[in-house]
């Protein structure tokens, strides 16, 4: 069963422009070659991604645990130089909490 995760990328400062292209030029690259921001080509899904002032937010479905493993050693070797990386596991509440809720009705 998939699991979902939502990756926290905070920029650590502003970057001026040719900065920041520089910085994403290789993650651009394996974006369009697999549709990830980190090259894994199975296991891993991106789902959605969101930019804000400071950074962005990506939801992430993961497959395989083996696969999530290079995935955030990726994020670790490469980015925090540029920003704050925070992965979180993430689960829908109504779900969880829908039988405990009917209970209550």
């Amino acid at each position: 069963m998939a699991q979902l995760y939502l990756l926290r990328f905070e920029f650590r400062c502003a970057p001026s422009k040719a900065e920041f292209d520089q910085a994403w030029d290789v993650t651009l690259q394996r974006f369009a070659r697999c549709a990830n921001w980190d090259g894994a080509e199975a296991g891993v899904r991106l789902v959605k991604t969101y930019g804000t002032a400071w950074g962005r937010y990506a939801l992430i479905e993961v497959d395989d645990p083996e696969t999530f493993a290079p995935y955030e050693a990726d994020h670790i070797a490469n980015y925090p130089h540029k920003a704050r990386i925070t992965i979180e596991r993430i689960f829908e509440v109504n779900t969880s909490f829908a039988q405990r809720m009917g209970q209550i009705a």
